[in-house]
């Protein structure tokens, strides 16, 4: 509902797409699980350089809408 002013925010690297269920949960009753899940990029962060968890791991998304698997396990 805020918004922003960050050109990134409104690209594909700043989106994942998720069932209204999946967007209620991580979105609005378990952020802070769903950051330390992988599930949900921090506001102020740089999305392309936030990497996501998908349901067959870890990912960079770019601003294209392109999923980049990350092959060394994160930390």
């Amino acid at each position: 509902m805020g918004g922003s002013t960050d050109p990134k925010a409104g690209t594909a690297a700043n989106a994942l797409a998720l069932c209204a269920g999946c967007h209620l949960w991580i979105a609005e009753q378990q952020r802070d699980t769903a950051r330390e899940m992988g599930w949900l990029i921090p506001q102020g962060t740089d999305p392309e350089e936030t990497p996501v968890r998908l349901y067959d791991g870890w990912y960079w998304l770019g601003v294209g809408g392109e999923a980049h698997p990350i092959k060394v396990p994160l930390t």
